[in-house]
C-alpha cells in the first residue's frame, strides 16, 4: 500500500493549487487580453485572491474561479463593499454549490443592471 506523509500531502495540495492558479491565469488572459495574468504580478494577485477563498473554507474550484473573476470585474475590494457578500462566501452553513449559485446570480444581476436599455 502506498502511504504519504503529511508533508508530502501538503506538497501535493500546494502543487495542485498552483496548477489551478496557472489554469485560471490562462483563462483570465483569454477573457482580459490586456491583463497580463500569466506574468509574475498577475499570478501573485490571483494567488492572494484564491487564498482568501480557501481561508473561507471554499473547496470547489468553480467557486474559487468565480471569486477570482468577480475580483477582476468588480474590483479587489468587492467582498468588503457589501458585508452580505463576505457573509455568504465565508459561511460555514452554506455549501459551495449554493455559494456559487448566489455569486453567479449577483454577477448576472449586476451585469443586467448595467446593460444599456434597447
Amino acid at each position: 500500500m502506498l502511504t504519504f506523509s503529511a508533508a508530502q500531502m501538503t506538497d501535493i495540495a500546494r502543487a495542485r493549487r498552483q496548477r489551478f492558479i496557472e489554469s485560471v491565469a490562462r483563462w483570465m488572459d483569454d477573457e482580459f487580453p490586456d491583463g497580463g495574468w500569466q506574468g509574475a504580478d498577475g499570478l501573485a494577485q490571483l494567488q492572494r485572491w484564491a487564498e482568501q477563498a480557501w481561508a473561507w473554507g471554499i473547496q470547489a474550484d468553480e467557486l474559487v474561479r468565480c471569486h477570482l473573476y468577480a475580483s477582476v470585474v468588480l474590483g479587489d475590494g468587492y467582498v468588503q463593499a457589501d458585508p452580505e457578500v463576505e457573509g455568504v462566501l465565508a459561511s460555514t452553513e452554506l455549501t459551495d454549490e449554493l455559494k456559487l449559485a448566489w455569486l453567479t446570480g449577483l454577477l448576472d444581476a449586476l451585469r443586467n443592471a448595467s446593460a444599456p436599455e434597447a
